[in-house]
């Protein structure tokens, strides 16, 4: 019954668009009656993934909203909101967790090992949702993938580099995929970072890693490639062929080994 569980949740499964659709289940749900409750919440998470109908079709309810019914939408990217959208909101602006925050959220909330929470933390950018989602694509796996990953495809042993990332591309999971190339991003911040001794390192546990590639190429081109990679990592929305984001990743992070002076 609604009264003893009053969340509802709307969610589809790889969907990288807010359709129209979930906007009319949003709909359908405050149609519900509720006795108990005083006030509804509607959450929309990323609500920049909305697209126009959808944004048109939540607009109607922001111009005449139901009593008692509160919409927060979440977002990094406030601007791919209409302005229309935008005018009607108040604005509220969050910093990031820190990693001993989210450290102790995930020992205390999700029954995360301390270890763990304390590993994957660090790799979260402050927020509690992104590290979930990389515990959830098996997050030490997932970053012993990307060192060995980049040994290969730095030691051009290309066949190998595949095989590494060869099971991520099986599973058709764009966000395992980002989460992927996010993670090489990362080990070429962190070479930034060593080669200038400014901040800490994330890879602290392959800090090895880091030490042989400087000694060997101390001139690479390191931002050149971030910003390649970052580019990939935007047209996997677009449903680029995965052995072909597989060849150009391969193909950029081999060019870290022409020296740049």
């Amino acid at each position: 019954m609604k009264t003893s569980n009053p969340y509802h949740r709307i969610q589809i499964s790889k969907a990288n668009t807010i359709k129209v659709n979930s906007i009319r289940d949003i709909n359908k749900f405050l149609s519900l009656q509720f006795e108990r409750s005083i006030y509804r919440f509607i959450l929309i998470s990323e609500a920049h993934l909305m697209n126009e109908t959808s944004q048109n079709a939540l607009l109607k309810n922001l111009e005449e909203p139901p009593e008692e019914v509160i919409f927060m939408l979440t977002t990094p990217y406030p601007n791919h909101l209409r302005e229309t959208i935008r005018s009607r909101c108040w604005s509220m602006y969050f910093n990031p967790l820190s990693v001993s925050e989210l450290t102790d959220i995930l020992v205390e909330y999700y029954g995360i090992e301390k270890s763990l929470a304390e590993e994957v933390s660090v790799f979260s950018d402050g927020s509690v949702t992104t590290a979930i989602e990389l515990l959830e694509n098996d997050f030490r796996v997932l970053k012993d993938k990307t060192i060995n990953f980049l040994r290969y495809s730095l030691g051009k042993k290309f066949h190998s580099a595949y095989q590494e990332i060869s099971d991520i591309l099986k599973d058709a999971d764009p966000s395992r995929l980002k989460f992927f190339i996010q993670m090489i991003i990362i080990w070429l911040n962190d070479l930034q970072r060593f080669r200038t001794s400014n901040g800490n390192i994330f890879y602290s546990d392959y800090k090895e890693t880091l030490e042989k590639f400087n000694n060997k190429f101390p001139h690479s081109n390191i931002s050149e490639v971030v910003f390649k990679l970052d580019y990939l990592s935007s047209l996997i929305q677009n449903n680029i062929n995965p052995n072909l984001l597989a060849a150009n990743l391969i193909f950029n992070i081999s060019l870290l080994t022409k020296q740049s002076i």
